[in-house]
């Protein structure tokens, strides 16, 4: 099975701090999705398909593996 990469954009609500552009597997982007906006962790976390192979990887992935 192919792992579906999807763009992930975190927009912290920190002032001065950009909003962070990361890649990861869909279903690991969906659990953290969830969990950051669950727990309020982020103004906005939005899910695409805009991926590029240039966007870091998100950090810690396998802590958001089901």
């Amino acid at each position: 099975m192919i792992a579906v990469e999807c763009h992930l954009a975190v927009e912290w609500g920190v002032a001065g701090m950009p909003i962070c552009d990361y890649r990861a597997e869909e279903i690991v982007a969906a659990v953290f999705a969830a969990g950051v906006r669950r727990q309020g962790l982020a103004r906005q976390v939005t899910v695409d398909a805009q991926v590029s192979a240039e966007m870091k990887p998100l950090p810690y992935q396998r802590l958001f593996l089901p």
